[in-house]
């Protein structure tokens, strides 16, 4: 076989690879994500927060509750996604997570598009392999989370700036920008990608007074698009509206220098979160390639993400709170870094190495990423999806009436998604346990392992009685059960 065809040979294998590996997502869909990969709650509770207002509106009519955790005031464009998808499919944990699934197709989509225009197809369709293989991405794409949806946005925005050439320049970059107001109110963080807008825009002119008018175009659109949303929910919401900020901003903000500078270098390492070693091996390359070639350095795609990954981790270095999760955007980057660094040897090196650099890598990543997921989806567990059924089973067989019954808890809202129970948060909202209680006086509680605290006050106001419980997640949260109360007067 001549080089020739073993190099086509390879961009093949990678596009049947990366189509495998996207194809699997929609495979044991409702599954328990895999063990020690998060140490945080987000796997009870943020699935349902985050479709909440959908859930409440599929429900009840109405997307608001009083006194209740509403993220959907702040971060309204998930909870209208996830409202259409509803109406198409149904409430259910299926439909709520193939929304994730298939903003990770858009996701992979716009990233290889991205990366093809700045670098070569090989770079692109290696882009294309790493995002599709990475055991990370795949099992928080198979979630209903922000992460992936909002970086979606973000791309959809970069792609659309960098493409309509000829086009009023103006209108493109507002429109970017808009796009990338979107993103924001997907996550609040997508503010992060302001530079890399810029930067982008910056490639449409050579002018300095164009490349000034565009900067000020897209800091203009976004952030008065921002500030009048921010009014306009306010003066509506302000309770709800302040209380989000408070638990998601005030209560996590860093402005200690020395934490924030620590918290910067660990951002910037977090990559190795994703990819352990491929991000140190690709990192490495990339020093010494910027060192080294002009043309490397002057790659438009390489600069990107170095500004992505500085950005982002920016962004990151101000909080206190650091699930896994919140390093997801940072895999993109290191997707096109990935993608650059091969086509870069493709262009310096002979052929053979090349070919041999390139199947070593394909080798490297289906044994150690592409093994774990298949082992995850021929072995799958089903742990939360059936304590949400049998929860369903129980509310339905205590009451023949047609009233739908209250489910009080932290992940109410996800229970919510399979079980016909409306959701009240426990611990979140703007008003304090006592007033739930008497506002919507609810006819279970549901909680990770003994809630002394809730229970005591519950038990002030009605009969509390442990119904049921179960092992969800293996228990790795130490080793707390889910326990089911029934409230009765």
């Amino acid at each position: 076989m001549t080089p020739a065809k073993i190099e086509k040979f390879v961009i093949v294998l990678l596009i049947a690879i990366a189509i495998f590996f996207i194809f699997l997502r929609f495979i044991h869909l409702k599954a328990d994500f895999p063990s020690s990969i998060t140490w945080s709650s987000a796997l009870y509770t943020d699935e349902g927060w985050y479709s909440s207002g959908a859930i409440s509106y599929v429900l009840s009519g109405n997307w608001y509750r009083k006194g209740d955790f509403n993220p959907a005031i702040n971060m309204p464009l998930f909870h209208l996604i996830q409202f259409v998808v509803f109406s198409l499919l149904g409430k259910s944990l299926f439909s709520a997570r193939i929304t994730g699934v298939f903003f990770f197709i858009l996701l992979t989509i716009l990233a290889t598009l991205l990366a093809y225009r700045y670098v070569d197809k090989k770079g692109a369709f290696f882009t294309a392999f790493f995002l599709s293989i990475n055991y990370i991405l795949f099992s928080y794409s198979r979630l209903s989370l922000l992460e992936i949806t909002m970086v979606s946005f973000v791309l959809l925005s970069l792609f659309t700036v960098s493409s309509f050439r000829g086009s009023n320049d103006f209108l493109v970059i507002t429109v970017s920008s808009l796009i990338l107001f979107l993103a924001q109110l997907v996550k609040a963080t997508a503010f992060f990608a302001i530079p890399l807008l810029i930067y982008i825009s910056l490639m449409r002119s050579e002018r300095w007074r164009k490349k000034f008018l565009f900067t000020l175009t897209i800091l203009s659109s976004f952030f008065i698009s921002t500030v009048f949303y921010n009014i306009y929910v306010r003066s509506i919401y302000p309770e709800d509206f302040s209380y989000f900020k408070t638990i998601n901003v005030d209560e996590r903000m860093l402005t200690d220098g020395f934490s924030v500078c620590k918290n910067f270098y660990q951002s910037l390492l977090a990559g190795r979160l994703i990819e352990p070693f491929i991000y140190i091996i690709v990192m490495i390359i990339c020093f010494i390639a910027f060192l080294s070639s002009e043309e490397f350095r002057r790659n438009k795609i390489v600069i990107l993400s170095l500004l992505w990954i500085a950005s982002y981790s920016g962004v990151l270095a101000f909080s206190k709170y650091h699930p896994p999760r919140y390093f997801l955007p940072l895999a993109v980057p290191i997707a096109f870094l990935f993608g650059i660094v091969i086509s870069f040897i493709w262009r310096k090196s002979s052929r053979k190495y090349a070919i041999f650099v390139s199947l070593l890598v394909v080798v490297y990543l289906l044994f150690f990423d592409g093994y774990k997921i298949v082992k995850y989806i021929t072995n799958p567990h089903y742990s939360f999806f059936n304590m949400s059924k049998e929860i369903n089973k129980i509310v339905l067989k205590e009451n023949s009436s047609d009233e739908r019954m209250i489910l009080m808890g932290d992940f109410a809202d996800s229970i919510a998604l399979t079980a016909n129970v409306y959701p009240i948060n426990a611990k979140v909202g703007t008003k304090q346990l006592n007033w739930k209680i008497r506002k919507y006086s609810p006819q279970y509680f549901v909680s990770l392992g003994k809630d002394a605290s809730t229970l005591g006050l519950l038990s002030k106001s009605c009969k509390v009685k442990k119904i049921g419980e179960w092992n969800v997640f293996d228990n790795y949260y130490f080793g707390r059960k889910v326990l089911l109360y029934r409230l009765s007067k």
